[in-house]
């Protein structure tokens, strides 16, 4: 039997979320920087996207990375992340994922009681520190590139009337809003109005606020919509992240965890309201009751934007090791996306 295509995968999932991770078999994804591979990876190989992050090998709610050669000298390995529709210039929870597994797996060096890791990513450098107890990985904490609050504005939404909605970056620009606006509490089973009422969310805030980074002005989108409400039992928080793709038409995916750039988005964001103090822990748990906690310890403007740079710790726990393959005479080969 041969195969046209052959993949090396790491299975994992952060929080309940899942991340696919690509360790070999794809081509040489050139650039001199991270973002230039980001773009090269689109142009010339956009297949391996589609290949492990659409059906009928994967779906719309799960994010991939691929392993390639940094292009910071500091870093331990670079990583382009995606999911079914887009890429993403940077994926809290992947991150915790991938440097779970670059220590588990021995690609970088396990100490006990911390290993160090440094991520090269289009978003910048990325360092985690990962807590390592008789041998084993418990937890990590990743230091995000600078984030910070970036406009609040109340936003008039069809069918809800007015909502106050913070735009704030962590990695990725989100909008974020509070889910009683819209008669709706954070739970699974009100997850179809919730989509519906983030694309309408989407719809005002990105003409009306939008969002360009004013230092690399490539990320110039609202990536994501976030619903909050009041946490209990110890969290601060209870929130869902809903991604929006790029493209009419592309799946909406709902982030599982409670989303490593979506807290780091969030933290900043109180920060700059004044809700948090440095170095003050924020917990924020997700849809489905996994949690994330996040803290800003010394603050950090951006060309004039109040934030920081957030340490979001969360555990990652591998599941699988796999090859995918993709045959020739496959009409599916390169993936397909449904819902």
């Amino acid at each position: 039997m041969q195969f046209e295509r052959i993949l090396k995968i790491i299975e994992t999932h952060t929080a309940g979320s899942p991340t696919r991770h690509i360790v070999g078999g794809a081509p040489q994804i050139k650039g001199n920087t991270m973002a230039e591979k980001m773009q090269y990876l689109h142009d010339h190989h956009d297949w391996i996207r589609k290949v492990v992050m659409q059906e009928p090998r994967g779906h719309a709610s799960m994010s991939g990375a691929l392993y390639v050669p940094p292009c910071n000298p500091e870093a331990d390995m670079g990583i382009l992340y995606f999911d079914a529709c887009d890429y993403m210039t940077m994926c809290g929870h992947s991150t915790i994922a991938v440097s779970t597994v670059l220590v588990e797996l021995g690609m970088v060096e396990k100490k006990e009681p911390v290993t160090t890791v440094k991520l090269d990513t289009p978003a910048g450098l990325v360092t985690a520190e990962v807590k390592v107890e008789n041998g084993n990985v418990k937890e990590v904490t990743f230091s995000n590139v600078p984030s910070f609050l970036y406009a609040s504005k109340e936003l008039e939404i069809e069918g809800y009337g007015k909502v106050p909605c913070d735009v704030a970056f962590g990695g990725m620009a989100y909008a974020i809003v509070p889910v009683e606006k819209f008669g709706l509490t954070v739970d699974p089973a009100n997850i179809n109005e919730l989509m519906e009422a983030a694309h309408k969310v989407f719809n005002v805030a990105q003409p009306e606020i939008g969002f360009v980074h004013p230092e690399q002005p490539f990320m110039d989108r609202i990536h994501s919509v976030m619903f909050t409400q009041p946490g209990t039992d110890g969290a601060d928080s209870k929130e869902v992240v809903i991604l929006i793709p790029v493209e009419e038409g592309n799946s909406t995916a709902v982030d599982r965890s409670p989303c490593g750039t979506g807290t780091s988005a969030r933290v900043a964001a109180e920060l700059g309201h004044g809700n948090i103090a440095l170095g003050q822990s924020f917990v924020q748990e997700s849809i489905i009751g996994t949690r994330f906690a996040g803290r800003i310890d010394e603050r950090l403007d951006t060309c004039g934007y109040i934030g920081g740079i957030p340490k979001i710790t969360g555990s990652a726990y591998i599941t699988a090791l796999s090859d995918f393959v993709v045959s020739a005479n496959d009409p599916l080969k390169d993936g397909f996306i449904l819902i």
